[in-house]
């Protein structure tokens, strides 16, 4: 049997989701192990680098936007790119030595590095690809370890080659999502609303990631809670604990679950902070997209991608966020999940597989 690695980070559930829909993706033929790959970095590292992302968050989200500026640049410190590959190679080359994968897949660019660095220091030989989990490609993404790229969009592409990487490694392939995501007919939505216990009225997906880390998503239900105007508001975090009415709104707390892609596919909009798969996995339900609050850096990146496309709204102040709601929830909704499902690129996990198959053997 053929064996593969897959890296991904902690830092977010999008790195993980997209790695594990490609590991799923793979022929039998393959056995697959998951890693997270900060484990191969000193205690301190593993540490320092969630640690400062989540407190940036919390605390001071205009830094962690200047600080992704400043390393998008071509004279960024050299440190900055290479501490995580060096520090954590030799770690790495040691279990190269021990599995001798034919594939290695990393959904985060300092993932690759690492990768690269290690097989320097080994003797294994294997395919060392990168897949990008945003619309948009920022200089971290640009691995020259990496044998081969894989984007979702032609204008992550150009960003990679604006960086620095070889064009004839770069394929436009779409995301890797969760299966069973597709734009449904008005009498599919309707059974399959009736099946999760959900009836006519508007039903919005809260996306406030998987870190516990969002800031606005209290100011964001309180928002929908003036609304005044009946609708299921669903929130996939924490634990599942029920249904509470909040004036006209009914809030599910459903917590993190595998049938996600059905309660999505139910939905008239998408609504907070939009996570790259969030929104890859919006636009394959051709569902319409409200940003709101997103994290500075990559998914204002992912925003400005989106709005640019017709995929979504990103109001700024909280009037605003009402009036995007109505208008979502109105007659520019159905433009915006129509502008939403032409980006998605079907089947795109089984599409990087085949290719990543075709090219490890």
């Amino acid at each position: 049997m053929l064996s593969s690695l897959f890296l991904h980070s902690p830092v977010g559930r999008a790195h993980l989701v997209a790695s594990r829909a490609l590991a799923s993706a793979l022929s039998p033929a393959w056995r697959r192990e998951e890693l997270d790959y900060l484990t191969f970095l000193p205690a301190v590292e593993r540490w320092l680098w969630p640690g400062l992302y989540h407190l940036a968050l919390r605390h001071a989200p205009s830094l962690w936007r200047a600080y992704r500026r400043w390393t998008d640049r071509p004279d960024e410190p050299r440190v900055l790119r290479e501490r995580v590959s060096d520090t954590g190679a030799v770690a790495f080359a040691r279990l190269l030595e021990q599995v001798q994968p034919r594939l290695v897949v990393s959904t985060i660019g300092g993932a690759a590095g690492l990768a690269g660095a290690a097989r320097a220091r080994s003797d294994a030989r294997f395919l060392n690809a990168l897949v990008v989990t945003h619309f948009r490609a920022h200089r971290h993404w640009a691995r020259p370890e990496a044998d081969l790229v894989f984007v979702a969009t032609d204008a992550a592409r150009a960003d990679l080659v604006r960086h620095g990487m070889p064009a004839q490694r770069i394929v436009v392939a779409g995301t890797p999502i969760r299966p069973g995501l597709r734009a449904l007919e008005r009498d599919e939505k309707r059974a399959l609303r009736a099946r999760l216990g959900l009836g006519d009225d508007p039903v919005i997906v809260v996306s406030s990631g998987g870190t516990g880390k969002y800031r606005a998503h209290d100011e964001l239900l309180a928002i929908l809670e003036k609304l005044a105007r009946p609708m299921d508001v669903l929130i996939f975090k924490g634990d599942a604990a029920g249904v509470e009415q909040r004036g006209a709104v009914r809030l599910h707390q459903l917590g993190f679950r595998r049938d996600f892609p059905d309660w999505l596919s139910a939905a008239d909009a998408c609504v907070g902070k939009i996570g790259s798969l969030t929104a890859a996995e919006a636009c394959a339900a051709a569902v319409p997209i409200v940003v709101w609050e997103p994290i500075p850096g990559p998914e204002e990146d992912n925003a400005r991608f989106l709005v640019a496309a017709g995929a979504a709204l990103w109001p700024r102040r909280p009037n605003e966020l009402r009036t995007a709601l109505a208008d979502v929830l109105g007659s520019a909704g159905a433009h915006m999940a129509r502008s939403a499902h032409r980006l998605h690129k079907p089947d795109a996990a089984a599409r990087i597989a085949a290719l990543l198959e075709d090219r490890a053997c």
